[in-house]
């Protein structure tokens, strides 16, 4: 998603974004925690390698694309 793609973006509860991060090597599914407007970055519910918990990890629009 660009950073104009992200200012047009009228943004509700229960979103996800696609996410090719450090995590996986493809494209994967992630609800969105949290948003940070001024920065332009989603705050994603991460599940912790041992599997017993989520956190939050943020990362930049350009490497998301909204659901």
């Amino acid at each position: 998603m660009t950073s104009k793609e992200f200012d047009e973006t009228k943004f509700s509860a229960g979103q996800k974004v696609n996410y090719k991060g450090r995590w996986n090597n493809e494209y994967k599914e992630y609800p969105i925690a949290s948003i940070d407007f001024e920065e332009q970055l989603f705050g994603l519910l991460i599940l912790t390698e041992d599997g017993d918990h989520n956190e939050i990890s943020w990362v930049r629009c350009e490497n998301c694309n909204i659901l």
